[in-house]
């Protein structure tokens, strides 16, 4: 049922510029969804790239190589425990990515405020 005094068109119109607004919306919410998830992976293969490179650097004995590799797993669970809070202090291109998001967030460019 049309409103009074309003075409069929418009209101057409209307709900094809609602739609596109809640797509664009999606679209970018994984879009930036997918960054951060990269970010992450990004920052823990180069922490794992880290400790490789400390193990077969030379200099090592098999002593010193499995106190790193055991220093390492206690760092994950650490920095799991500060993800879960919302810490993301040793995590750069996650917390970098954090923070453009929700800087991004608040631009009405990109979510349009009503």
């Amino acid at each position: 049922m049309v409103a009074p005094g309003t075409s069929a068109e418009s209101c057409f119109c209307r709900a094809c510029e609602i739609s596109h607004t809640l797509i664009m919306k999606l679209i970018t919410s994984k879009i930036l969804e997918f960054f951060l998830i990269l970010a992450h992976l990004a920052d823990i293969f180069a922490a794992l790239n880290n400790l490789n490179q400390k193990i077969q650097g030379g200099g090592f004995n098999i002593i010193e190589a499995e106190e790193n590799t055991k220093a390492f797993q206690k760092k994950l669970m650490l920095w799991k425990r500060r993800t879960e809070n919302n810490n993301f202090a040793n995590i750069p291109l996650l917390d970098d990515c954090v923070r453009s998001k929700m800087y991004l967030e608040s631009e009405t460019f990109l979510y349009p405020r009503n």
